[in-house]
């Protein structure tokens, strides 16, 4: 059997940007959802925040690593001005 990776280019949206992914530079990923979180995910998809699960999963991954680099980044500012204020 021959099976061949699609590059399927996919135009993406995103804070009023566009870019093109190609589908072959995604990987799937499997992930088991509690029902309500699936709920809450299908009344956002159906109140028009988003076109389908892969494109607020992606959204809302993009957003936590964000926040994560922001924390990081004020944690070390922080560190920084205690050690330069008090020298520890």
């Amino acid at each position: 059997m021959d099976v061949r990776k699609r590059n399927r280019k996919i135009y993406k949206y995103y804070w009023g940007n566009t870019f093109m992914v190609n589908e072959s530079d995604m990987e799937c990923i499997p992930a088991k959802l509690t029902k309500r979180i699936v709920n809450e995910m299908e009344e956002l998809i159906k109140q028009g925040w988003y076109a389908n699960r892969s494109e607020l999963i992606r959204d809302a991954i993009r957003e936590l690593i964000k926040k994560q680099k922001v924390a990081q980044l004020e944690s070390a500012i922080k560190s920084d001005i205690q050690w330069g204020l008090y020298g520890k």
